[in-house]
């Protein structure tokens, strides 16, 4: 659904005057449940410790002979810990530096070492963050992590964004707790009953965040021998030949 029609669906039930405009409207209604929507998404991308499945993305990027910095994607919030790799030479990138560490790797003895290790860092650089490797580059070489995009809300081209936009906007978070969160905010700013609105908002919250990215199997057993042979070791095809 559209921003637009998350609110007037909201609207239809609490109920409201239904809006045909929301951003850029000097109704009061449309206004409301337009500052209800924005708190709503950013409530929302920030409820789940670790962030959201939906909001994660992979960023892949080719490093440039002598450049120490680069560019972080647009919607960049945090990076994914343990994701950073070389992909041209299947390593794994190390760090992030402390910004102590990053001295020594760039102003020491050590900075004249040759290593065949890359060292990572994220970094202020003229007033802008960036990612930087260390040492320099001599060659173009393919490199990848993931991180968290801010962007709960995108346009209706795909493109992500921190708040609301425009009336044809969509969710990137789940659009049904979106409208919940506008449902109980807008019950509470207009004096109302808000309770139980808030209560279901809570209980779809917490199955929401049970149910994302799944969970692992574990083992309540504690293995207590050495198995050098086991069904790890079974080949998928001619067993027993």
């Amino acid at each position: 659904m559209s921003l637009l029609q998350i609110c007037q669906s909201v609207a239809r039930e609490i109920p409201l005057s239904v809006p045909t405009v929301l951003v850029g409207s000097t109704d009061e209604t449309a206004k409301l449940l337009l500052a209800c929507a924005q708190k709503a998404g950013k409530s929302l991308a920030r409820a789940k410790d670790g962030g959201w499945v939906a909001m994660q993305s992979e960023h892949t990027f080719s490093t440039v002979v002598g450049q120490t910095d680069y560019d972080l994607p647009s919607d960049f919030a945090w990076v994914l810990n343990d994701t950073l790799w070389d992909r041209t030479n299947y390593e794994h990138l190390r760090g992030p530096l402390s910004p102590q560490q990053w001295q020594v790797r760039r102003s020491s003895v050590l900075s004249d070492t040759s290593t065949t290790w890359k060292y990572f860092r994220f970094r202020r650089v003229s007033g802008t963050d960036k990612f930087s490797i260390t040492p320099v580059p001599d060659a173009v070489e393919s490199l990848v992590f993931e991180y968290m995009s801010n962007g709960w809300c995108a346009s209706s081209g795909g493109t992500a964004q921190t708040y609301w936009r425009a009336d044809d906007d969509v969710g990137v978070l789940d659009e049904h707790l979106i409208e919940l969160g506008i449902m109980w905010r807008v019950l509470e700013r207009l004096g109302m009953v808000y309770q139980s609105a808030l209560d279901e908002y809570e209980r779809e919250l917490e199955k929401a965040i049970a149910r994302d990215g799944g969970a692992p199997v574990l083992s309540i057993s504690h293995e207590t021998t050495l198995q050098l042979i086991s069904a790890n070791q079974v080949p998928d095809t001619g067993f027993g030949v």
